[in-house]
């Protein structure tokens, strides 16, 4: 966000005047119900974040930690309250959440795409047969077959819950050709790679991997396949795309806004693996279809996904405001 602002003056004056606010999902429902935000955040607790532990090592009794928690929890809900209402713009990154924020705010309600630097993904992409030769080399891989590439943070929640649905599809399609690569790494490293264990040498784990290394493995692989759990649009896919990879996803929440079914990628009705392993199976043994996807996917996201196409997005913006652009 301030590389954009950058690129359009830099002007100091815009957080006093605008009010831009990226809205993920689960953080529109329980927009001034305070009640609903302290539910959400016990289902937190019970899956292990950490994000608020400052009330768990206080050494104050259960009671004490609960009200001052839910006093916090009502102090950030009537903060979100208050900059809705005071911000000339609210801009959803996807279209999945703009109905309740639209019944909150209005027309001061737009859909703002994500969008992310295509460059070095695009740059890998034109070194694709050198990156794939380094990597199998580096990491054991086959290279006479097809390589599905998911990344993701190994933790407990929705991630953990994607992998280890991807872990009951891919033996569903057992009998294709195909090699999986996992990348990652969290708390729960160890979970998945149990889950993925009856697969035996057919998955490598990698491990966390530097952003050049994750570029040149996107631009290197086969097809990106993801479940999507309760993704809310999943910044992976939309790099795998600038990379010139193929996605095979979840038609879900805010996934359809940034992968392009049938022409960028495929995305299933639902996320139950019989469903994933049809697809998969289909795509695998479609390579001219793989290839339209691939060549497709970078353009869409130069076009409409880039920061260079957001630049313009809050470039328009601006001058509807009557802001400097």
């Amino acid at each position: 966000y301030r590389k954009i602002l950058n690129r359009v003056g830099g002007n100091t004056t815009i957080g006093a005047t605008i009010a831009i606010i990226l809205i993920l999902a689960l953080q529109i429902v329980p927009i001034g119900n305070a009640a609903t935000v302290i539910d959400r955040l016990k289902v937190y607790e019970e899956q292990g974040y950490d994000e608020y532990s400052f009330w768990i090592d206080t050494g104050m009794s259960f009671a004490r930690k609960k009200a001052s928690l839910e006093r916090f929890i009502a102090d950030q809900a009537r903060a979100e309250v208050h900059a809705l209402g005071a911000a000339d713009a609210l801009l959803a990154i996807t279209r999945y959440d703009l109905p309740p924020l639209i019944a909150c705010a209005g027309t001061r309600v737009q859909y703002f795409a994500p969008f992310i630097d295509p460059a070095p993904f695009t740059a890998a992409a034109t070194q694709r047969q050198q990156h794939r030769n380094a990597l199998a080399a580096q990491f054991g891989l086959p290279l006479d077959r097809p390589w599905l590439l998911a990344v993701g943070m190994m933790r407990s929640g929705d991630k953990l819950a994607s992998f280890q649905r991807l872990a009951e599809t891919l033996p569903l399609a057992a009998d294709a050709s195909w090699h999986g690569v996992l990348v990652g790494n969290g708390p729960e490293r160890q979970t998945v790679q149990t889950a993925f264990a009856p697969l035996g040498n057919r998955i490598t784990l990698t491990g966390q991997l530097d952003a050049d290394s994750l570029a040149a493995l996107y631009a290197a692989s086969d097809l990106y396949v993801w479940p999507a759990v309760n993704e809310a649009y999943g910044m992976a896919l939309l790099e795998a795309q600038a990379a010139g990879l193929p996605v095979l996803s979840v038609d879900t929440r805010g996934v359809p806004d940034i992968v392009a079914h049938g022409k960028t990628g495929w995305l299933t009705a639902d996320d139950q693996p019989q469903t994933l392993a049809t697809a998969l199976r289909n795509l695998l043994s479609d390579t001219a279809l793989r290839q339209r996807m691939a060549a497709a996917a970078p353009l869409r996201v130069a076009r409409d996904l880039s920061m260079r196409a957001a630049q313009a997005r809050l470039q328009t913006l601006f001058t509807q405001l009557g802001l400097p652009a």
